[in-house]
């Protein structure tokens, strides 16, 4: 296809997504309603479906993203989720393709203050000064008009406090701000963030592609938000972080897979026979090459067989002899081992056991028993992010 046949591809998809925006928007009444339609519910999932498929093969991988996060399970937390679909879409269809922090629309349903902005276009107005218009308008401050916001979307007031360091590691510090995301806590599945923007689908979408998590952002207000951000983070070169536009990287959810000549490498450390040959089974499939070692001490001769040549380690806790907790104390004492990114398997349910297992230097865990999907999206998210730390 010559680039003039391509453009003008481009164009009338731009149109559809125009349409697209116009037809969700309609839905809204129906979705911000309490109890939520149903049928309302079931048109913006069918309407997101076909978005996550076609979006891609015209050139916006954004859209493909961010309409598979309306799209997915679970279904909560709909509203911000299609407010900030309906905003994605009017940009691709006016030719801002990037994801942007312009969000004065949204806000204003948010906080039924429209009047705000006369008669001006909302989406016109960065983030922090709709914030400050709408709070005006509302004779409110940050805080109460944050408080205002989780109502009316259905989501909660975002506490720094609560933070974890646990979820703070699975998010590389370049991700946080360059979407002006707060990582608050993880529960395995999910991953929750603190946003002034809680309808940010794209932010949304890149922080499950970098934790393989469901994503879910809460409500914080910008300045608050600002504050913790450089102070966790320090100030990016040359923009405010709330204030940066960066065009969105590509999101394809099946950008991912492992088909380069080199295959990468991943050594399965378990003592049940049968988990090492699920884990070969799932992980050949997806184009990994595998080694196996049945406990802590094959692991690290195998590990000091192959220098350098060993991309991640699956390794169980419970084995005999030398076990998980033991083989990751080795790999982190180890100067040439320590940087070898681990994913833990547990069948242990205490949350205060994976936290002391991501302290001894787990770079993530999965709970038995685990599914490919779920060990797939992991395996990537950690891969992405020691490629992350090594661009230069």
């Amino acid at each position: 296809m010559d680039p003039g046949q391509w453009e003008e591809l481009r164009a009338w998809y731009r149109e559809a997504l125009s349409g697209r925006a116009a037809s969700l928007e309609s839905l809204l009444p129906a979705i911000g309603s309490e109890p939520v339609d149903v049928d309302a519910t079931r048109q913006v999932i069918d309407i997101a479906q076909a978005l996550r498929g076609s979006g891609g093969s015209y050139g916006f991988s954004t859209v493909s993203a961010a309409a598979g996060v309306v799209a997915a399970e679970p279904r909560d937390r709909l509203l911000p989720k299609l407010l900030g679909l309906i905003d994605l879409l009017r940009r691709c269809a006016s030719h801002e393709d990037g994801p942007g922090r312009r969000a004065g629309r949204w806000l204003a349903f948010a906080t039924d203050a429209p009047s705000s902005w006369d008669g001006e276009d909302p989406s016109d107005t960065e983030l922090e000064g709709a914030w400050k218009r709408a709070a005006d308008a509302l004779g409110v401050d940050d805080q109460e008009l944050a408080r205002r916001i989780a109502v009316r979307l259905g989501i909660d007031l975002a506490d720094p406090a609560a933070a974890d360091g646990f979820a703070a590691r699975l998010v590389p510090p370049a991700l946080a701000l360059e979407h002006g995301i707060l990582p608050i806590s993880e529960n395995g599945t999910q991953i929750v963030a603190a946003s002034a923007n809680p309808t940010d689908v794209s932010a949304m979408a890149t922080l499950e592609r970098a934790t393989g998590r469901v994503a879910h952002l809460d409500v914080l207000p910008p300045s608050t938000l600002h504050r913790i951000l450089v102070a966790r983070y320090g100030e990016p070169a040359g923009a405010r972080i709330l204030d940066v536009v960066v065009p969105a990287a590509n999101l394809d959810r099946g950008a991912f897979r492992n088909d380069a000549p080199d295959p990468l490498t991943i050594l399965v450390v378990d003592d049940e026979p049968g988990a090492r040959l699920f884990c070969r089974t799932v992980l050949e499939r997806e184009g990994y090459r595998v080694i196996e070692a049945e406990g802590g001490r094959e692991a690290l001769d195998t590990l000091s067989a192959n220098p350098g040549t060993i991309d991640l380690a699956l390794i169980d806790v419970l084995m005999p002899e030398m076990d998980g907790r033991e083989l990751m104390k080795n790999l982190r004492e180890d100067p040439v081992l320590v940087g070898l990114p681990v994913i833990v398997l547990t069948g242990l349910q205490s949350t205060g056991s994976e936290a002391k297992l991501m302290e001894q230097g787990a770079d993530d865990y999965l709970r038995k028993p685990v599914e490919p999907p779920i060990l797939i999206a992991r395996i990537r998210a950690i891969l992405r992010r020691v490629r992350a730390t090594q661009t230069p």
